[in-house]
């Protein structure tokens, strides 16, 4: 951790910080000021991460990832850099609402920089330790319990249970001196949980006695005005699927942290005389976990992936991952038949526990389209068959818990601009003040209202591979351009007016098109045409093939490729000329009658071209 405080100076005459944000335009914080301050999840779903700051010091609450196609990377990582100005001294913690990606999933690769202490419940603790540990990451995690308090001074915090798609959610409670902060995380209203406790009313009650100063809110469903469906109500539908299916294989998919779903569906089974094998890498480490803290009890061991095949057609339930047609997921393999020890036949059946997440359409249909064309039935949620039940509030939801909550202001987040503008607008309707943020706002909270005092730039980054990089940054970037394809040039530059190009082209065309000759000649006729001083410019002769090669490209294809051009000298000793008796000077005599150069005369350009890639032959 990089611990030079130049950019956040104290000054004991005064009472404010100043914190230098990302474009080097600093701003005040009043020491003594309440403020919320999104770095990710404001104005988008995924990418969790929010600070709060109170008598000059910080907490942060969760620290998300989220999923993006991107040129050899999908995995997006929070913007931490306003977090590397502040004073490491000054933040104080880590804090964990639940166990989802979008929450916990960039820590392993952010926490060791950031070098602050975790706090998590004990099931979110051990889901966040394996995380550490597959990457070889040494972190400072704390496990603590439920509706027990602890202190981050000024900061006092409980976690709150409340039920969600995933054992031991939590509302984060934040006691401050200048006001209390309930920060939601993701929640739903469900009576009926099938695994873990009930939301824990009496200590939200007990929260709204104390008084809460403002609501930080999960928006995901605030546009939605159905009713709640309970994860009980879903183990029904999904009953009566199954109770159907008394002759081949079937296969549920559904989120890997959903621990409900999956113990449902074994206790189903059980019901029915299946076994249950687990499918996939992820639902392995869940297991782990739940096991581990006492959840799925009193039911059969699970099978291996081997064990279950072998199992005869009628007698085995594969719960796989993949729900949603991520990359060697297990139910993208099994719909490409290719993985290793699972086959599904003609008349096998597989029921997709889940709803697609927005921008996944086309991976999800591609992989329904290659179970059908096996002629594997596959079920998917619909109003007749509502086997999937989300875990966020619906508007109903939110007026109930603000009724119980009574906070003074609400500020939506966990959402797009859509979400937040319809929660907000129904925090007005109950009589709440809300204000609705992006990441970068600092917003100032006190008795007498919320106002953004500043806004600062937030990006992304992106993980590639065990690197990060920024999202907007040259890596990508280059990455985008090089998606119209590559010419690659090395230009040797001999004596005597001797050239010779070796071309790879990547990308541009199929292996025997005539384009690439029409690129060669394009070249050939560029070199001819520049003076003799120019030639010997490297500079000036890699400029001007790179532009012949964009303007022939384009001109007969209409493409604009990455154009590399290297150039090598070599035979770097002074041009040869030829005086007036006929014979070859060495040096840089430039009087008029020296300048008929010999090499411009035997000027010879040789190209030759060499293969794309080792892959291509």
């Amino acid at each position: 951790m990089n611990r030079n405080n130049n950019n956040f100076r104290k000054n004991n005459n005064f009472r404010n910080k100043i914190v230098q944000s990302k474009e080097n335009t600093s701003f005040d914080i009043d020491n003594n000021s309440l403020c919320f301050v999104p770095l990710g999840g404001s104005g988008e779903f995924g990418l969790n991460l929010n600070l709060y700051h109170c008598n000059g010091k910080w907490i942060l609450v969760d620290l998300g990832m989220s999923f993006e196609d991107l040129p050899g990377s999908n995995i997006i990582l929070p913007d931490i850099s306003f977090i590397k100005t502040l004073n490491h001294e000054d933040i104080l913690g880590l804090v964990i609402t639940h166990g989802h990606e979008d929450h916990i999933g960039a820590i392993p690769h952010l926490i060791k920089e950031l070098n602050i202490p975790i706090f998590a419940n004990p099931f979110t603790s051990s889901l966040i330790k394996k995380k550490l540990v597959d990457h070889g990451v040494k972190a400072t995690l704390n496990t603590v319990e439920m509706g027990k308090e602890f202190s981050l001074d000024p900061f006092k915090v409980k976690l709150i249970n409340v039920t969600h798609s995933i054992p031991e959610s939590a509302m984060v409670y934040i006691k401050t001196p200048l006001g209390n902060i309930m920060h939601t995380g993701d929640w739903k209203l469900d009576e009926t949980p099938v695994v873990g406790d009930k939301t824990d009313y009496k200590s939200l009650e007990s929260a709204a006695k104390d008084g809460i100063l403002v609501a930080v809110s999960d928006s995901t469903n605030a546009m939605i005005d159905t009713e709640t469906v309970s994860e009980e109500a879903v183990k029904k539908s999904i009953e009566k699927i199954i109770a159907q299916l008394d002759k081949n294989r079937i296969a549920m998919a559904c989120f890997a942290s959903n621990v409900s779903r999956i113990d449902s569906c074994a206790r189903l089974a059980q019901k029915y005389g299946r076994k249950v094998a687990l499918v996939g890498r992820s639902i392995h480490k869940i297991k782990e976990s739940a096991y581990e803290h006492g959840y799925f009890n009193n039911l059969p061991d699970f099978l291996t992936e081997e064990e279950g095949y072998r199992m005869h057609k009628d007698k085995i339930l594969f719960i796989c991952t993949g729900s949603q047609g991520e990359p060697n997921s297990g139910l993208k393999r099994l719909s490409e038949n290719d993985h290793a020890k699972i086959k599904l036949d003609k008349d096998d059946t597989v029921i997709i526990a889940s709803k697609t997440i927005i921008g996944r359409e086309k991976e999800v249909s591609e992989m329904l389209n290659n179970f059908a064309k096996n002629n594997v039935t596959v079920i998917t949620y619909s109003d007749e068959n509502p086997i999937h039940a989300s875990g966020h509030p619906v508007r109903d939801d939110l007026k109930k818990m603000y009724k119980i909550l009574k906070p003074k202001f609400l500020v939506p987040v966990h959402g797009e601009r859509l979400q937040q503008n319809a929660h907000a607008a129904l925090g007005e309707g109950m009589g709440i003040k809300s204000a609705v943020v992006k990441n970068g706002d600092v917003l100032r909270i006190d008795l007498g209202g919320m106002r953004i005092i500043h806004n600062f730039h937030v990006s992304k980054s992106v993980l590639d591979g065990k690197g990060i990089v920024p999202y907007n940054g040259q890596t990508m970037s280059e990455r985008y351009w090089l998606e119209n394809g590559c010419v690659f040039v090395s230009v040797l530059i001999g004596s005597k007016g001797y050239f010779k190009l070796i071309t790879t082209f990547s990308g541009i065309c199929e292996q025997f098109d005539p384009l690439k000759e029409n690129i060669k000649e394009s070249i050939r006729k560029v070199i001819a045409g520049l003076d003799q001083e120019d030639r010997k410019v490297q500079k000036k002769l890699a400029g001007t093939i790179r532009k012949a090669i964009k303007y022939t490209m384009f001109d007969l294809r209409g493409k604009d490729p990455a154009v590399f051009v290297h150039s090598t000298i070599l035979d770097k000793r002074p041009p040869v000329s030829i005086n007036k008796e006929g014979r070859e000077v060495r040096g840089n005599n430039n009087s008029k009658e020296n300048r008929n150069i010999k090499e411009d005369k035997d000027m010879q350009i040789d190209i030759v071209e060499e293969r794309e890639s080792d892959t291509l032959d």
